[in-house]
Parts: structure tokens; sequence; C-alpha cells
């Protein structure tokens, strides 16, 4: 950065320097310094070296504050999906593994790395509504009751209510109420079909490559 300064500096003052000096060698031979001085011009010069450097180093700061932002998020959707698959004793690893998988679908539909890595995190936190379902009933071995299948069902609901806030990555709030919505229509919450289910082309292929991965526990049928 200093460097740069440098450099802007010594090309700004060296017009203006020049500039200064053809208009003293003017008036000397002239007696004028003309319509236009080479003063003027210099200055325009030098103040458009300068604004270029500031603008370089705004953008360099506004480039470093978004990449302190994504590594903010990549940390705490970590450690969030880390607090969810502690709760969740059949699915532990879970979000991590969905994580991975979703990120290797993005990849394969030719998504960009920003595209990629805003998937990653939806599939981190999709499960997040975990979190305000009773043990008992989320790690209930054997059947679950009508009742219970209810209460399983509540956590992509719950999921949007803990992260619909998040005005950063609004998606995020947006995967964990529509995960389970399926082609047929016959998903939860809303029952929604194909195309009317956000993100349709990664959550369709998403659930077909995990249905084999998936553990034999009362939320995976959730």
């Amino acid at each position: 950065m200093h460097r740069e300064l440098r450099q802007s500096l010594v090309v700004g003052l060296g017009a203006l320097g020049v500039g200064v000096a053809l208009d003293i060698l003017r008036y000397y031979n002239q007696q004028s310094y003309g319509s236009s001085g080479y003063t003027r011009i210099s200055v325009l010069v030098f103040t458009l070296m300068m604004g270029v450097y500031l603008f370089r180093v705004q953008t360099r700061a506004l480039r470093q504050k978004q990449q302190e932002n994504s590594e903010f998020i990549s940390e705490i959707t970590t450690a969030f999906a880390k607090v969810i698959d502690m709760k969740d004793s059949y699915t532990n690893g879970h979000s991590a593994r969905v994580a991975k998988y979703t990120a290797m679908l993005a990849r394969e539909l030719g998504c960009d790395d920003e595209t990629v890595e805003k998937y990653c995190r939806i599939a981190q936190l999709h499960d997040v509504g975990k979190i305000g379902i009773p043990k008992a009933v989320l790690n209930k071995p054997g059947k679950l009751t009508d009742e219970e299948y209810d209460i399983i069902k509540s956590h992509t609901t719950k999921g949007y209510d803990v992260l619909k806030d998040i005005s950063i990555m609004p998606e995020l709030a947006t995967g964990a109420e529509f995960h389970h919505e399926r082609p047929d229509g016959l998903g939860y919450p809303n029952g929604l079909k194909g195309g009317e289910i956000p993100g349709w082309p990664i959550s369709s292929r998403w659930r077909i490559a995990l249905t084999p991965c998936t553990p034999t526990a009362p939320i995976a049928s959730a």
C-alpha cells in the first residue's frame, strides 16, 4: 500500500512539476500563460492519480471486509451445525455430510464458487430447528406416534424462525423451511411441488443423492 502511494505521489507531483515548469517557460518567452495553463492540467492529473489510489484502497478494504464476513459466517454455521448434531444422536455428523454433498452437486450443476459456498452454508444449518425439538422425541427408539411425527416435522418452521432475521444471508431461513418439500407435493411444511420449491435444482438432486446415505432413525423419515 505504501509503495502504491509513493508511486501515485511521484507521478502526480511529477506531472504537477512539469506543468508548472512549462507555464514558467511559456510566460518567460511569451509573457502570457495562454488560454489553458499547463499547471491547471497537471493539477487535474495529480487529483486523478490520488483519486485512483484512494479508490483502490477503498476497494481492497471492502474486499477484505467481505472476506472477513464470509469467514465469520463459515465459522458460525460450522459451530451451529455441530450443536445440532450433538443433540441428535442418530445423525451425528449429518449436517457436515449434507454440506459436503450439496457443494459437490452445486459444482456439478456449474455454480460459481460464491454460490457453492452459499449452498454449503444453507445445508449446514438446514436442521437448526432440531434444537427446538424435545430430545425424547428426537432420539426416540422405535416408531413415532402421529403426534410425535408432527413435532418432528415442526423442525422446518422452527428452523425458519431461528434464521429469518439473518439479513446477510436470507437463503439460510429458506433452506431450513423448505428442505423437506417433495416434487410430488407430499412434503412439508407447505406441500410445494417441483419448481415451486426454492433452490429446486439443488434440493431435488440433493435428496436423491442422500437417500441411501441417511441413517435409519425417526428423523430420517421426517
